[in-house]
């Protein structure tokens, strides 16, 4: 009977992150971007909105100056 050599470890481990590891990293990493990408979408949604209330801002600054 043949010992376990470090080779054998090591192929046995790459094999292993090959199929267990790796496949669950680019899993995470994908869900990981679709989150980053839902968050720019937000905080581009949040820009729109101070961007109208600004407006509106200036708007009644106007409007409140000139007595109404």
């Amino acid at each position: 009977m043949a010992g376990i050599t470090k080779k054998d470890i090591f192929d046995t481990l790459t094999e292993f992150y090959g199929k267990v590891i790796e496949p669950e990293f680019k899993a995470i990493r994908t869900k990981l971007e679709e989150h980053d990408q839902n968050f720019r979408d937000i905080l581009q949604h949040f820009d729109e909105i101070y961007k109208r209330l600004e407006r509106l801002e200036a708007e009644y600054s106007l409007l409140s100056k000139i007595g109404f």
